[in-house]
């Protein structure tokens, strides 16, 4: 089970890595922010790779650490618009701030949020994003008052994913709120409808795909925690070629031709342990051949490491085998291009 740290002194540790882990290698500018009540000015820290802005000003508020982020580059704006906020109070019980740091049992700290996404816009509020938000982590948190609220698990501390979940989840929100203004919704559907064959959409940033039981190991939490940042470093990766990076929820990415045509079908996994090998092999063969959408080539998207011969074997029954690797905290892919027929 997970915990809310109140504590002042844990919170402030916590708040201290977060900004850390975020700032580390960004590019420090000095930008105008705007929000809904007003304008200033702000040191803002920019992350190209992740395509983050950060903005952290602990002495704002009297009672929160005021935490900004958008998707934009800020390098030409003028003035930058907040898509997202990440706040942690000082200390004690404070529902009404959306971020808290969550403590496992393992002492491992993870970043929540409510799902309180404000802005001041009509169809933006916490019902409608939690109706439009691909299968995150939502998790039970007890606090010290004796309440257990859902929360939704946005990253661990210090992990290698760690800024590419919340890359992610910022990406989410913007794209969230940008659908909201246009009166553009995208609830998942339920049922049997929401299954491999329903259409292959515009592509849309997972934060955390799946869940995960914070009664098992911490290692498996982060597995299932870095899916969502490996899927949008690929689809960032898919687009540099050339092609169109398109997915549906069941889905995790297909690479499309401009002229329409379904190149390649991407299963990623994050652990090279037998099961999810296998859970590999069987999504996307049941995906690839057995329903509406029939690509060219099926790929399985794998970190290093494993039997020496697994490429080998999985190319034996006709998949092709992209593998990633963290440089800088970030996915780095080989074997994309032969995936995705552009090799030679």
């Amino acid at each position: 089970m997970l915990v809310a740290l109140t504590d002042r002194t844990e919170v402030s540790a916590a708040y201290a890595q977060f900004v850390e882990g975020l700032n580390a290698g960004s590019s420090p500018m000095r930008k105008r922010v705007g929000w809904p009540s007003g304008t200033g000015e702000f040191e803002v820290f920019w992350r190209p790779s992740e395509r983050l802005w950060s903005l952290f000003d602990p002495s704002r508020t009297s009672n929160r650490y005021w935490c900004c982020f958008g998707p934009d580059d800020p390098t030409n704006a003028r003035i930058l618009s907040i898509s997202c906020e990440i706040n942690f109070a000082f200390e004690g019980i404070n529902r009404r701030v959306a971020g808290v740091f969550l403590r496992d049992e393992d002492g491992r700290i993870y970043v929540g949020h409510s799902g309180n996404v404000g802005g001041g816009r009509k169809g933006v509020g916490k019902t409608a994003f939690l109706s439009y938000y691909d299968s995150p982590v939502r998790e039970p948190v007890d606090w010290p008052d004796g309440r257990t609220t859902e929360m939704l698990v946005i990253g661990m501390l210090g992990s290698d994913s760690f800024v590419n979940s919340v890359a992610a989840f910022v990406s989410e929100v913007a794209s969230f709120k940008e659908d909201a203004t246009h009166g553009r919704t995208r609830q998942l559907p339920s049922g049997v409808s929401d299954d491999h064959d329903s259409v292959l959409g515009a592509y849309f940033p997972e934060s955390l795909l799946g869940s995960a039981s914070f009664e098992q190991k911490t290692r498996k939490i982060e597995v299932r925690l870095a899916h969502g940042p490996v899927v949008h470093a690929l689809r960032e990766a898919v687009e540099s070629s050339g092609l169109q990076a398109k997915k549906n929820s069941r889905i995790d990415l297909a690479a499309v031709t401009l002229g329409g045509e379904l190149r390649t079908i991407f299963e990623v996994k994050t652990a090279i342990d037998w099961n999810s090998v296998y859970g590999a092999i069987g999504q996307l063969m049941y995906y690839g051949k057995t329903g509406v959408h029939v690509p060219r080539r099926l790929a399985a998207v794998l970190p290093a490491g494993g039997p020496t011969d697994l490429d080998a074997r999985l190319k034996a029954i006709g998949l092709d085998v992209v593998r990633y690797a963290y440089a800088d905290g970030r996915p780095v892919f080989s074997g994309l291009e032969e995936a995705l027929g552009q090799q030679g």
